[in-house]
């Protein structure tokens, strides 16, 4: 559409917690964040961001969609940008349904060059986007219905690298290190490096190495010694139904329920996936959820010859969870040797934040 601009890492195929950039579009000019979507006429935008929306309605279940770039009706608000709205499909008088199946896998792809380079074996890439829909007459010319649902199964391939400390550097011994790498340790005591850089075992903080140990093997030499393919687990599903009941020629009532539950469990790959707060590394990380929920009931009434009356009353919400995952034992040892100066702000002491 003219007027439309989209970031460079815009996806498609992207929902949940992962949909923030593939939904930052800038409409005729209006800022990315000021767009107000809309499904059967009610609000569908997480407000806690602006950047991400509650429900992502499969393709199989719109009937239609609308957008309002300016100059727009005094019905519209909410938003200074564009206005987008989505009309979902309800049934008719002939039983019709359809279903689906669309695959991606890794083996179609070339590896990855910089695991290719390293050594390291090829990341995954597979998806798995099926379901189906069913709509038809409960009561001919007067009650119809329609389901939709889809799962999307997804592993996301994410090449990750790091400097990490080599074994000897764990243990405090810095003899071999390359400056160009990584600094030299410094004696706090004395302003001098510590003879043959290393650091006396007695000298070692029982804190420290348990910090060290969030760090994972160096697999390969040189600076960037760490590299390796996470196979990130990204789900999606969604169940959607719609009841449409002609009361009489000018009346018209409807009730729409849409349920869906986007999952990114560990690995995570932490912000190389959009998400925040989780350490890069694997060892200790978090399983995001984000779960929404869409329920409309609308009446239409038809006055005269040229109005229309429109009642609409909407429930939507989402939630964003996070449940910790990972080495339980290692992150005990870490909260006991590292207790933190403010325990309300200690993510590892809550199992769930929601």
């Amino acid at each position: 559409m003219p007027g439309v601009a989209t970031t460079d890492s815009f996806d498609t195929k992207d929902k949940g917690l992962f949909a923030g950039d593939g939904l930052t579009l800038s409409i005729a000019g209006g800022r990315a964040n000021a767009n107000m979507f809309t499904v059967d006429g009610a609000n569908n935008n997480d407000v806690g961001s602006n950047r991400t929306i509650l429900v992502y309605p499969s393709l199989e279940a719109i009937e239609e969609f609308k957008i309002h770039r300016n100059a727009y009706g005094a019905e519209f608000g909410g938003a200074s940008a564009a206005q987008i709205n989505l009309v979902t499909r309800g049934g008719t008088n002939e039983l019709r349904g359809s279903v689906f199946y669309f695959a991606r896998r890794g083996s179609w792809n070339e590896t990855n060059y910089i695991l290719e380079r390293a050594g390291v074996e090829p990341d995954d890439l597979s998806r798995h986007d099926y379901g189906f829909t069913l709509g038809g007459a409960l009561i001919r010319d007067k009650l119809h219905f329609f389901v939709s649902t889809e799962w999307n199964d997804e592993v996301r391939g994410s090449a990750v690298g790091a400097g990490v400390p080599t074994a000897a550097e764990k243990r405090g011994d810095f003899s071999q290190s390359d400056p160009a790498c990584r600094p030299i340790p410094i004696d706090p005591l004395t302003g001098e490096p510590f003879p043959d850089n290393v650091i006396p075992p007695e000298r070692l903080s029982e804190a420290g190495q348990a910090l060290l140990q969030l760090y994972p093997d160096a697999n390969v030499t040189g600076c960037l010694n760490w590299v390796t393919a996470l196979d990130v687990p990204v789900d999606w599903n969604q169940i959607n139904a719609r009841l449409d009941w002609n009361i009489t020629d000018r009346a018209r009532f409807m009730i729409r329920y849409t349920e869906d539950d986007w999952q990114n469990r560990s690995p995570t790959a932490g912000s190389a996936n959009g998400l925040w707060g989780d350490d890069p590394f694997p060892t200790i990380d978090s399983a995001w959820a984000s779960p929404g929920v869409s329920l409309v009931a609308q009446l239409n009434n038809t006055i005269g010859n040229s109005a229309l009356n429109t009642l609409t009353l909407s429930l939507s919400g989402n939630e964003v969870q996070t449940n910790q995952v990972g080495d339980t034992a290692l992150q005990e040892q870490i909260r006991a040797t590292n207790p933190p100066t403010f325990p309300a702000e200690d993510k590892l002491a809550y199992p769930q934040v929601g």
